[in-house]
């Protein structure tokens, strides 16, 4: 959209001068400022107030004293070199008749990364310093724009960053700084600045918040004076902590805040050697600090414009012994509406989809990312295998197309897209898993929202990648990427270039289904014939003649089953037989990685084998869901063994696979957004009961549920109004069923 109001900063010139290390970039030393500006109304205010600000970096808006909303590390990350965020808040009530403030403080964010790391963010060409512009409009009349009469002061957060945390100097607080009568005539005038290289667009998703306010499940001081809190869970977010001492401070002390998901098991202390391995030079991460002033005896503060992924907080300072500490934690996410629940009498699945959403949650906090500690970057294929748990869970299609436009802002001119969004020309060719989100995304929006704007919008950008992947073939394949990532065993894991024609196979799938619902018949059969050569080329090297698929690895089946490669349902048939007895050898231990674990699940249930796919997220022992919350996770693992990320999403289907498979709801593509849906529940030995329901976006409702005695089960349906449902019962022929309540009583193989 077209913005021309100024951008204004504390700093009048920018930081991007070279590839310089981060220790001498003057970014960190300068603290955030308050930019502020005193107005005088003669009459109350015409309604609605509206203030439209777009800022390059995190901000804060107070206006008369008070916050203006419940938003915080706000706006979202951007591609800023493309596109830059900007919110409208709505103001009506808060300004008078009268002298009235708006103050806004200003924190890096994104904008302006400090810390030296793997993937290049410290020579983003967007580098600078925060920036703001901004118009505050009473009805229909231009009130206040950014200009150069603003003014500017440094805050008390004197170093702030999105990787390396913050420092607050309580010596530098100003008393009523955010009043509308405070006086601020003596600070300097804001310098009008160049505006950052991207457009400005407005976020209209649900806004991060402090959405829970965790107590520790344990505060206890360590031998060293120290205080360790255990949040009871990994969250995302801040901490709010408050110390008191006996007396007032004589002299300035530091309180250093260390944030860790796990301890160190020889003294019990924060340990976060997991989460620093990517980070080359510069400040710690994970870390935040305090300066407490002499003369007070009570302090309180919290994290502004960085956030942490932890479990255990680590308090270090001199004299904390003496000190009454209290401690908050501030989980923090895109405050969603719930979408859908279920539970099961199985209290190991219902924990399960527990750690699911925790997981899920704390890895949606603007962005979708992998994780919230050690790299926050928005991956694409993360993003893409957890989507569907989010969209039955949460009202969370905003955001993904919040997301899905970051990402293709991302792409090369060539085609090739980012493995993580926003990118700072870091282009590690993750490979066809990764990029297949922008047509999984777009796919999954329709299916489950009924909502075409993001195919129709970036079906030029489709175009490009198959154009770019299609480059990379040899011999009809392609071959890059990362494949089936952190499988137990990497040398089980199926041959990349497998797996990677195979997502390009799907895409093409998908696009010919976009293709034809635009009107663009030809592309459609561009793409299908592509598709038809590739699957004919796959068939060729990795199917055996003895029926084995590659060295039959589980993930290697389930890719073909998957993906519609087998060549009728016999065939299908025989490879689903072949991957339950590959399962069922295995005792139903995790044999694959992330994409096999939402293929594999996905293929045994739809071929009649729920029972061992409900196996492989109950079954105890190493490697498994279970054993891993055994062993006390309380988000999902990178990994099964613990050594990496405590907090990942991307094995976080089984909640997705439990709404589809368990409760036997399935969105139609012929029907997008539950206009139509079959209803195919797996009855299973391992549980007497399943209920679930899924709200759709206009507040209408589905509901399934079953319990199960002895050789029977009743399934229990509710549809709403509209929603057109056919019922797929085993023993018996597919039937329409009416919208309201129904119930149908089915007799089961088993007791």
């Amino acid at each position: 959209m077209s913005w021309s109001a100024p951008w204004i900063s504390a700093f009048p010139g920018w930081v991007n001068t070279g590839r310089v290390a981060a220790r001498d970039l003057p970014a960190h030393v300068r603290p955030a400022p308050y930019l502020r500006r005193r107005f005088f109304l003669e009459e109350e205010p015409a309604s609605p107030c509206r203030l439209q600000l777009v800022s390059a970096g995190w901000h804060e808006l107070y206006v008369n004293g008070e916050k203006a909303d419940e938003r915080v590390l706000s706006p979202c990350v951007s591609q800023f070199n493309v596109h830059v965020n900007g919110v409208e808040y709505d103001l009506t009530g808060r300004l008078h008749r009268g002298w009235n403030a708006l103050t806004v403080l200003l924190g890096n964010g994104l904008f302006n990364p400090d810390t030296s790391e793997v993937w290049n963010f410290l020579h983003a060409s967007w580098r600078d310093f925060p920036r703001m512009s901004c118009v505050l409009t009473l009805g229909d009349t231009v009130v206040l724009r950014s200009d150069a009469s603003w003014r500017f002061h440094e805050s008390p957060l004197v170093y702030n960053s999105f990787r390396s945390g913050e420092c607050y100097d309580f010596s530098r607080e100003i008393p009523g700084v955010l009043q509308a009568d405070f006086q601020d005539g003596s600070w300097e005038n804001a310098h009008v600045v160049r505006p950052p290289a991207g457009t400005v667009r407005w976020e209209e998703m649900e806004p991060c918040r402090i959405v829970r306010r965790l107590s520790p499940v344990e505060l206890r001081l360590l031998k060293d004076g120290e205080w360790m809190a255990d949040m009871g869970t990994n969250l995302t977010g801040w901490a709010q902590v408050e110390l008191e001492f006996p007396e007032a401070l004589a002299e300035p002390r530091e309180v250093r805040m260390l944030f860790g998901e796990r301890l160190n098991p020889e003294d019990g202390t924060a340990d976060r050697k997991n989460v620093e391995m990517f980070i080359l030079e510069g400040c710690p991460q994970q870390e935040s600090r305090a300066i407490l002033c002499p003369g007070r005896r009570r302090f309180s503060w919290r994290q502004h414009f960085t956030y942490f992924g932890y479990r255990y907080l680590h308090i270090q300072g001199e004299g904390l012994q003496e000190a009454k500490v209290k401690v908050e934690g501030l989980f923090i996410h895109n405050d969603f509406p719930q979408a859908g629940e279920w539970t099961s009498s199985s209290p190991a699945l219902n924990r399960l989809q527990q750690v699911i959403l925790q997981s899920y949650l704390s890895n949606f906090t603007g962005i979708p990312t992998d994780c919230p500690h050690r790299e926050k970057n928005g991956w694409s294929g993360d993003c893409s295998l957890a989507m569907e748990t989010g969209l039955w869970n949460f009202h969370a299609q905003k955001a993904y197309k919040e997301f899905l436009q970051v990402f293709v802002d991302g792409q090369r001119p060539s085609g090739e897209l980012p493995p993580i969004a926003p990118v700072a020309d870091w282009y590690w060719n993750c490979g066809p898993g990764w990029d297949a989100f922008l047509f999984v995304a777009s796919w999954n929006l329709l299916l489950y929202c009924g909502d075409d704007a993001p195919a129709r919008k970036y079906y030029e950008a489709m175009k490009r990648y198959l154009a770019f992947s299609e480059q990379m073939e040899v011999e009809g394949l392609v071959e890059y990427g990362l494949g089936d990532w952190c499988a137990p065993v990497r040398e089980n894991m199926p041959a990349i270039r497998l797996t990677s024609s195979a997502w390009i196979c799907d895409c093409l799938a998908k696009f010919a289904f976009f293709s034809r619902r635009f009107g663009e018949e030809e592309e459609a059969r561009k793409a299908e014939a592509r598709r038809e050569r590739m699957k004919a080329a796959l068939r060729r090297e990795y199917l055996q003649e003895d029926g084995r698929v590659e060295k039959d690895w589980p993930s290697s089946l389930a890719c073909f089953l998957y993906f519609g490669l087998c060549q009728d349902a016999q065939e299908e048939a025989r490879l689903a037989e072949r991957l339950v007895q590959k399962i069922r050898g295995e005792g139903h231990r995790v044999s694959f990685g992330i994409f096999g674990a939402k293929w594999i699940p996905r293929v045994l249930a739809d071929h009649g084998y729920g029972a061992d796919a409900l196996e492989l997220f109950l079954q105890p022992h190493f490697p498994g869901y279970q054993d891993t919350l055994t062993r006390g996770a309380t988000t999902l693992w990178e990994t099964w063994t613990g050594s990496d990320s405590l907090q990942h999403i991307m094995f976080g289907d089984p909640s997705a696979w439990a709404y589809q498979y368990l409760g036997g709801l399935r969105p139609r593509i012929a029907q997008p957004g539950f206009a139509g849906v079959d209803l195919a529940p797996q009855f299973v030995p391992q549980l007497t009961s399943f209920q679930c329901r899924h709200r759709l976006p206009d507040g209408r409702e589905l509901k399934a549920s079953w319990q199960r005695e002895g050789e029977r089960a009743l399934y229990r349906v509710h549809l709403p109004q509209g929603v057109q449902g056919t019922l797929h019962l085993p023993g018996q022929a597919p039937q329409e069923i009416p919208a309201g309540d129904s119930q149908y009583p089915v007799k089961l193989p088993f007791r």
